[in-house]
């Protein structure tokens, strides 16, 4: 593996290894902190909703309170024969717009004698079996149980005893015919931040619900016991069968009551999707990831920058090498760098030339030794036979019967060996 190689993965691997490391923390951390802060946000969602019906009933049951007191309200021992007391309550209904449907004052025999719906009037008020409105038995005030009809139309009497103000006993009851679709509103209100809003029963069936909950059908359906835990409020994930088809986040919140009014003993839900109740942290996921994958492209390329300028100075030294193997001639040198390498890169090429140098040394060495052997060699064989003509020479001289030129040339010959002999010493000495 080339050294560029093994520094580019090396550089990844601590570049990225942090990188991934430190953003699958921040994501956890930040995801927990998302989704205790999405259960915390439907957990509120429930209390306020639970709380603001509890106010509005509590309003409703005040004024039947107050309104059962009034000496107007006397006016029924009489049959209100002179029309004053309704009269009167038509001018609350008006002024309380829809909040009621209708308020109507009863004798003791429950004969109508008194509305704000002169229809009424003359008519026995009698209610059908209905779902239980709240605990509220043995009070002046009291719920009777909530009507539904058919075609989704629901209300919830509240009835109020009129006492007499001149003997003890009763003259008659109030009732209070409180519009449900007040409490549809401010399931509906709650519902536009995104959940789904349903109010429960004691016996866990949903007597109001949102506008998707009523679309659905979902209107006196049983939920599932589960979703209703023991502790006042909390916040899980469920299952959503039989009532939604994916499962589903429900926060729920057991009525607290308003002041003193301890409440009906019903539980509001919110109920989200948990697909869409986790968008923000799949967003979230989504962020981090394309920072991540920015950070390991502002890496990867870093390490490319780093790896490459650090690989270059040593990859040219190795193809400086190459080619001084390769071709046995000293190359050009390699850009000089500065730092440890470049002076790496400058030792390294002054060994190469050294060695080319030594080598040049070398070879100019053996090629004179070479020439020394063959001159000694060439020494000793000329050296033999001109020894032999200065012998052969020498004994002609002393002849005596040689002429005077022939002696000459014997001394020729001698003179001539001698200066060769001489010749073949100085080519053995320069050799």
């Amino acid at each position: 593996m080339s050294i560029r190689k093994t520094l580019l993965i090396a550089f990844l691997l601590v570049s990225l290894l942090p990188s991934i490391l430190l953003t699958y923390l921040a994501f956890q951390v930040a995801g927990n902190s998302m989704r205790t802060e999405i259960e915390h946000s439907l957990q509120q969602e429930a209390a306020t909703v639970s709380e603001n019906i509890d106010k509005m009933l509590f309003e409703r049951l005040q004024n039947a309170e107050t309104w059962r007191q009034l000496e107007v309200t006397q006016d029924i021992q009489v049959k209100d024969v002179d029309k004053r007391l309704s009269k009167f309550l038509a001018g609350l209904k008006s002024g309380y717009r829809d909040v009621y449907l209708e308020l109507l004052g009863t004798d003791l025999s429950g004969r109508v004698v008194s509305s704000s719906n002169p229809a009424s009037i003359g008519s026995i008020k009698q209610f059908r079996d209905g779902m239980e409105s709240g605990q509220t038995a043995g009070l002046p005030v009291q719920l009777e149980p909530l009507q539904y009809d058919a075609d989704g139309t629901m209300l919830l009497p509240i009835r109020a005893d009129v006492p007499s103000l001149f003997k003890r006993g009763q003259v008659g009851k109030l009732y209070l015919m409180f519009n449900w679709v007040q409490i549809y509103r401010i399931l509906d209100q709650a519902a536009q931040g995104g959940h789904d809003l349903a109010l429960l029963d004691r016996d866990g069936r949903i007597i109001a619900a949102s506008a998707d909950l009523r679309n659905a059908g979902l209107l006196l359906k049983t939920v599932p016991a589960a979703w209703i835990a023991n502790e006042k409020s909390g916040v899980y994930t469920h299952k959503g069968q039989p009532l939604f088809g994916n499962e589903v986040m429900v926060s729920f919140d057991h009525s607290p009551g308003f002041q003193q009014f301890p409440g009906f003993g019903w539980t509001t839900l919110a109920i989200e999707n948990s697909s869409e109740a986790y968008v923000p942290v799949r967003q979230m996921a989504m962020v981090f990831l394309l920072l991540l994958t920015l950070t390991s492209i502002v890496a990867v390329g870093f390490s490319y920058l780093v790896a490459g300028r650090i690989a270059r100075p040593i990859a040219a030294l190795t193809e400086f090498t190459r080619r001084f193997e390769r071709d046995k001639r000293l190359p050009e040198a390699p850009q000089t760098v500065g730092g440890e390498v470049g002076e790496l890169t400058d030792a390294f090429v002054q060994t190469v030339r050294d060695l080319d140098q030594s080598r040049a040394d070398l070879v100019r060495a053996s090629k004179l030794a070479v020439l020394g052997e063959l001159a000694a060699v060439m020494a000793h064989e000329i050296r033999t036979p001109v020894g032999i003509l200065r012998s052969s020479a020498q004994m002609l001289s002393r002849e005596s019967g040689l002429s005077a030129e022939a002696r000459e040339l014997t001394g020729f010959i001698e003179s001539e060996t001698e200066r060769l002999n001489r010749l073949v010493t100085t080519l053995l000495d320069s050799a």
